[in-house]
């Protein structure tokens, strides 16, 4: 696993991710254990009064914070000069801005 994980961090372009979502269909991705076992936990935490913000959060960040990972191994492999790699960038900069005003500027 830690093999692949480090195939992943120095190959993976834009191009890849592409070719990912071109080729993979829902269900395949939804019934991917990675995929599949955190979204169950997640909705278990959700059916739970006690638990419930814990999964709301979690339900909102993993993907925010899965996007900002993939954008950011992507920039490190491929070139932000490509339209792809810097649409990313711009998504998720504004992303972080966004956040940052939403949390620290507008929780008063």
């Amino acid at each position: 696993m830690g093999d692949s994980f480090q195939l992943f961090l120095d190959t993976f372009t834009f191009d890849k991710l592409m070719m990912f979502l071109s080729n993979a269909s829902i269900g395949d991705i939804a019934l991917n254990p990675f995929v599949l076992i955190p979204l169950l936990i997640i909705i278990g935490l959700i059916s739970y009064p006690k638990t419930t913000y814990i999964g709301q959060n979690l339900l909102m960040y993993i993907p925010a914070i899965g996007f900002l990972f993939i954008t950011g191994v992507i920039l490190k492999n491929d070139s932000i000069t490509n339209t792809g790699p810097f649409i990313m960038a711009m998504v998720s900069f504004f992303m972080i801005i966004g956040w940052f005003i939403w949390t620290k500027l507008l929780g008063d």
